[in-house]
């Protein structure tokens, strides 16, 4: 029976000449910094580059800074009001007069009228959602989209209507970035694989960032965090940790004196500093409050390990500037830590709330100096290799030249 049915459905099709549909190859997502020795040198001749984002956005800005940096006629067109992050005087900001979000749409007919008048070789648009919305709706050109995060995870779920403007987008582009593994995974099923996906993850200057910033005062070991003191990121249970493992070098006699770095603000402070006084670590635990990002590479030279204990968790660019200066991490398997943390390579992985097995992981690093060199070794490997921010920028600005000859290689 079941032959005779799937007979007369291929004499269905033969009649009404209908052809099977064949789905397309699926592109696989590439690492851009890893690749970029496989494109061909850039010319020598500036490019015109439009990019269009948030000027609040630390993202947008430094692309536009680093690209401009290079010798390339830059301007940014944005609806957003200026925030703290500065343009290099060299770029050309072009404010739009309405602002989001109903400026995606009312500003479309003078957006099209300065890309006209820009005439760039390339568009680079940061946002699937409101500049792509914005980007596509004034201009038939395939353009560079980096999405981000809610552009992709949520967005689209809202409504339809919010689901068709970001495929309309991701439909016009020439090639899309993304920040993450699993961002980049959703964006491509969004697009049904039929897009190049480069991975561009929030990079660092591996030059800034280095192990020979090495702060590390001998004879003590220093264990250090860095991030906002709320409960979401575990500070609480890192002190709890802190305190069995200071119990345990106690027992064991421990030669080396250990201190516990806390670096962040946050509305826990007081309830933390009371948690390390009642606990027995107080005059070891030291809170130093926020640390501007110039000041952070001496910061992360003085630690000897790294602890992200987070609750939930993004991918956070403060574990990937801990790997660069060689600083082997803890982390939890919340959101996208693993992402960066290669357990048993350039870090430990436990469960999040877990205090014993993050006490564990701690006391091992301590008593095992060569265990702490291989993984800090390790993991400056891994940034030069998959976050360097200049390895990112030669790779953009080549995948840019091939934009504009509308052909990938």
């Amino acid at each position: 029976l079941r032959s005779d049915v799937v007979e007369v459905f291929h004499r269905f099709q033969r009649v009404f000449r209908i052809k099977p549909e064949v789905s397309a190859p699926t592109i696989p997502l590439r690492h851009l910094s890893r690749e970029v020795e496989s494109f061909e040198p850039s010319p020598s001749i500036p490019l015109r580059i439009v990019i269009m984002g948030s000027q609040n956005s630390m993202h947008a800005v430094r692309w536009a800074n680093a690209m401009v940096a290079r010798g390339h006629d830059v301007h940014f067109i944005t609806m957003h009001a200026k925030g703290d992050e500065q343009f290099d005087r060299r770029v050309f900001v072009h404010e739009l007069k309405f602002r989001a979000p109903f400026g995606y749409f009312l500003n479309v007919p003078n957006t099209k009228n300065l890309l006209l008048r820009i005439a760039p070789d390339v568009i680079h648009v940061h946002y699937a959602s409101g500049y792509g919305t914005l980007t596509s709706l004034s201009t038939d050109r395939p353009f560079v989209l980096s999405t981000w995060g809610d552009d992709i995870f949520s967005i689209p779920k809202r409504s339809l209507i919010y689901r068709y403007l970001v495929r309309r987008a991701l439909k016009q582009t020439f090639l899309i970035t993304s920040a993450s593994q699993s961002l980049g995974e959703a964006t491509r099923r969004e697009v049904k694989g039929s897009k190049p996906i480069y991975l561009v993850p929030y990079s660092v200057d591996t030059e800034e960032f280095s192990p020979r910033l090495n702060q590390k005062k001998n004879g003590t070991f220093r264990i250090g965090l860095v991030k906002s003191l709320e409960w979401a990121y575990g500070v609480d249970v890192l002190i709890r940790a802190f305190a069995l493992v200071n119990e345990r070098a106690k027992n064991e006699r421990l030669e080396q004196k250990l201190e516990l770095i806390l670096v962040g603000k946050g509305s826990q402070r007081p309830l933390l500093e009371s948690m390390a006084k009642s606990l027995g670590v107080g005059e070891q635990t030291q809170f130093r409050g926020a640390v501007s990002q110039e000041m952070m590479p001496r910061t992360l030279g003085e630690l000897d390990l790294f602890i992200a204990p987070s609750r939930s968790e993004s991918f956070e660019v403060i574990l990937v500037e801990a790997l660069a200066c060689g600083v082997p991490i803890i982390g939890t398997r919340a959101g996208g830590v693993h992402e960066i943390i290669d357990d048993g390579v350039t870090g430990i992985l436990i469960e999040n709330e877990k205090t014993e097995d993050l006490a564990e992981a701690i006391w091992r690093f301590i008593i095992d100096d060569r265990l702490r060199q291989d993984f800090g070794a390790a993991g400056r490997l891994k940034a030069l290799r998959e976050f360097n921010w200049n390895a990112n920028v030669e790779g953009m600005e080549r995948l840019y030249y091939q934009c504009r000859e509308g052909k990938l290689t």
